[in-house]
């Protein structure tokens, strides 16, 4: 008689199992692919944030626009809020506004990026106990904004950029209830770095304002502190979405922290469309955010 064969201890199914195992693998290897080894680059989409210099949508990003190039934005932006003087609005109360910010930002030298924003506001409030009024609204000029930005490493082989960005905002109309900073001059100062790896981009910000002026619903107006993350992905030439983290602390006037999805789509080489919503995570500012979302049209000169 023959050797007596040796049983599958691997049972039927073990065919099936290393199938499975092969299928995970390739998967795998294939959002590797995608990510960190693509069949081709794509050259990001480059856009003003929230505050006028190139950015994500509310972080500013340590990338420069070309020198000599100059470019206009015109947003609307949409806000809900959810507390007022410090406390959870009732079922029956409401504060929202619609803000129409206008940005000119030019690139004077290598490097350097400078702006000018004027921002609009129509805020209206819904049933609230103030002495003269139960509702009210509030249609005006809110701020002028000035800010600049200078890149000052910019190590194209390890894609590693930083920069640093000074601005000043002054306030115009001084009854906004939802202004994150005085009805006098504010100064900014911020810090951010870029890496970039293939067909996405991480940056981080961290940046002060210092308000020097009234404000309406803390009168002991103190400094503040901010810090945004962003992950900026480059899906094909025409397309970047990302997402950020942003974080708000306001001495002793509560804290806010936020996510934002956003957008950007090339309608052609000089135009581009900005889309973004924030939503809140925790904030306990003296007038907290349920949500935000902005859309805005920039254009090359």
């Amino acid at each position: 008689s023959g050797p007596v064969p040796t049983p599958n201890r691997e049972g039927p199914t073990a065919n099936h199992r290393h199938e499975k195992a092969n299928d995970i693998e390739n998967t795998f290897r294939e959002i590797q692919n995608f990510f960190f080894r693509p069949k081709q680059e794509h050259k990001a989409i480059l856009s003003m944030n929230g505050r006028g210099v190139t950015g994500l949508w509310n972080l500013a990003s340590a990338t420069v626009q070309r020198k000599g190039s100059t470019w206009i934005s015109a947003g609307v932006g949409y806000g809900l809020y959810d507390r007022s003087f410090g406390k959870k609005l009732a079922t029956n109360q409401r504060i929202e506004t619609i803000s129409a910010p206008f940005t000119y930002m030019t690139v004077p030298i290598e490097n350097l990026e400078t702006s000018i924003q004027l921002r609009g506001v129509d805020e209206s409030g819904k049933n609230f106990p103030i002495p003269t009024q139960t509702d009210w609204e509030t249609s005006d000029l809110q701020d002028i904004q000035v800010m600049g930005k200078y890149r000052f490493l910019d190590n194209t082989k390890d894609r590693l950029s930083a920069a640093v960005g000074l601005g000043m905002r002054i306030g115009v109309e001084e009854n906004i209830v939802t202004r994150r900073g005085s009805s006098g001059v504010d100064y900014e100062t911020f810090l951010t770095v870029t890496k970039g790896v293939k067909n996405f981009s991480v940056s981080f910000e961290g940046g002060l304002i210092f308000p020097n002026g009234e404000d309406r619903t803390n009168s002991g107006v103190a400094d503040m502190q901010y810090g945004n993350f962003g992950f900026e992905f480059r899906p094909n030439g025409k397309l970047n979405v990302g997402i950020e983290a942003n974080y708000l602390n306001w001495n002793y006037g509560g804290h806010a922290s936020e996510t934002t999805l956003g957008a950007k789509y090339r309608v052609s080489r000089d135009w581009v469309l900005d889309l973004a919503t924030s939503f809140q995570n925790d904030d306990k500012l003296a007038v907290g955010r349920q949500h935000y979302t902005r859309a805005a049209i920039q254009v090359k000169l």
